[in-house]
């Protein structure tokens, strides 16, 4: 079987740019790194169904195209991270575009078995400005009801917030809580 060329072999800038940022999962991997994720498996966690040999295809494809650079994670020069490049910082305005349409014009798709507890939770955990939060920790617990089956293991789950840290759990923190948030699936 012979090899698909990635190009669509046409002198266009919406071809060009596609071949780079339309392939699969690409668009939501720079989501997540628009969001502030830089290591490999806090992307991963927000693009979960992702293999992770896709994940790192994809990762050098947009280090390839100057979409993304990596980077060393600390000075002891133990792992690395993964940033925009202005380039990939240019990308900004087409995904913002893309949510508006995908607010608009899909929102008929969106099925139950869709809805995704640890997902939404992740997406709680790195809006949070660290900032605001009291000197003390922070701790919610959210229970779902009606989760589609496939997703029971996260029917209660709980955000531990503080200023230099914050942790999504699935099981209990083993602590004490005075109150807890209840979601009800639509």
């Amino acid at each position: 079987m012979g090899h698909m060329s990635a190009s669509y072999g046409q002198f266009c800038p919406i071809a060009k740019a596609s071949e780079i940022f339309a392939t699969r999962w690409t668009p939501l991997i720079v989501r997540e790194m628009m969001t502030g994720v830089h290591s490999f498996n806090d992307i991963h966690r927000g693009v979960p169904l992702i293999s992770r040999a896709v994940l790192v295809a994809r990762l050098r494809d947009l280090e390839d195209h100057g979409v993304i650079e990596r980077r060393p994670r600390g000075a002891d020069g133990a792992g690395h991270e993964y940033w925009l490049t202005p380039a990939g910082e240019g990308l900004r305005v087409v995904m913002h575009a893309l949510g508006q349409w995908g607010m608009t014009y899909t929102h008929d798709r969106i099925k139950r078995s869709d809805l995704d507890p640890a997902l939404l939770i992740w997406g709680l955990r790195k809006r949070v400005d660290l900032s605001t939060l009291p000197d003390r920790r922070v701790v919610l617990r959210f229970e779902f009801s009606g989760v589609p089956a496939s997703r029971t293991k996260f029917r209660i789950m709980w955000l531990i917030l503080g200023r230099f840290r914050r942790r999504r759990l699935h099981e209990g923190p083993g602590i004490c809580h005075r109150s807890y948030t209840s979601r009800q699936y639509p």
